[in-house]
């Protein structure tokens, strides 16, 4: 084998990732992006006032399970 053994340099410079540190980069990752969603639909609901067909579609769900 050569004089560097790259599996060992790889293993010993990069060590696997806390799986629970994972996790929650996973959820925030999920948590930000639902926020920049609801943002970017409220921004359009102020500017032109229109509702968006998925918040209609909501309301009628609420709606019948009200019933």
């Amino acid at each position: 084998m050569g004089r560097y053994n790259t599996r060992e340099t790889i293993r010993k410079s990069s060590p696997a990732i806390n799986p629970m540190f994972s996790r929650v980069c996973g959820e925030l990752y999920f948590i930000i992006k639902w926020a920049f969603k609801n943002g970017i639909k409220e921004a359009y609901r102020d500017i032109t006032g229109k509702v968006i067909t998925e918040d209609i579609e909501a309301e009628q769900i609420c709606n019948e399970e009200e019933k």
